[in-house]
């Protein structure tokens, strides 16, 4: 695995899920505590048709197993649905789950893994622009789309920072304070920030992040339009294993 342009997707129970710089390449599910990975090659007919795909990485809690979900959109499709494809880690294999009348919004962000289901930004496959959450629920192998919200709390305090709009939010990690680190991406063509919410006080500043690089440490702002590429997720340490064999030896190959 080249780490120059691979995109860390999520993670889960102490594993990273990624892709490399060509989705069509293979995904990747590592470990970083014990350097054990697994390269999984996509299992997708007609890729020259694909239009869009976006990927998923969850727990079974029923068959006790990891699960990467794959939603695939193809180009002139005679029918308005996309394509489920389930790899189970356990089994090293793919299917075709189900078809759902929904593609992935355009610039949304990898699904996200919670209460034992996966959820995506989509639209509907009918033409509508209107986007909805869809969940499909890992176990089971179904899905839905929720129709009514409860509202935690509103971030007003964003336009205090300059963020009069965005494409999406996304909360990273809430911090021991009590603080959230927010992903937002500003754009549907990944122009992304993080800020750091406080509820408590109702105020919120943007990250800078700090870049050793040529032995000089740069304050990196990240409205910056020079600001180097950065992903981010929460991730806890564990002895997980892929069950591949596989152990990372170098920092060049995976």
């Amino acid at each position: 695995m080249t780490y120059e342009g691979t995109r860390i997707l999520s993670t889960c129970n102490g594993l990273i899920f990624a892709s490399s710089p060509d989705v069509y390449g293979g995904i990747y599910i590592w470990n970083p505590v014990t350097k054990e990975h697994k390269f999984i090659k996509p299992v997708m007919s007609g890729f020259r048709y694909v239009c869009e795909i976006g990927w998923g990485f969850g727990y079974d809690c029923g068959i006790q197993d990891y699960k990467v979900v794959s939603i695939v959109h193809y180009k002139n499709s005679p029918s308005n649905y996309s394509h489920v494809e389930v790899y189970t880690l356990g089994l090293n294999s793919w299917r075709t789950s189900l078809c759902i009348p929904y593609r992935l919004a355009r610039g949304g962000p990898a699904g996200v893994f919670s209460n034992g289901a996966l959820h995506w930004l989509t639209q509907s496959c009918s033409g509508t622009k209107l986007q909805v959450l869809l969940s499909f629920d890992v176990k089971d192998e179904d899905y839905g789309v929720r129709q009514s919200w409860t509202t935690l709390f509103k971030i007003d305090q964003l336009m205090t920072v300059d963020i009069p709009s965005f494409h999406y939010l996304r909360r990273t990690v809430l911090l021991r304070n009590g603080e959230i680190l927010l992903e937002i991406q500003l754009d549907a063509g990944g122009d992304t920030l993080f800020v750091v919410y406080d509820a408590k006080r109702e105020r919120a500043r943007i990250v800078k992040i700090l870049k050793k690089e040529n032995e000089r440490l740069q304050n990196h702002s990240l409205r910056d339009d020079s600001r180097p590429f950065y992903e981010m997720d929460s991730y806890v340490q564990s002895l997980v294993s892929v069950n591949s064999g596989s152990y990372l030896q170098d920092r060049n190959k995976m």
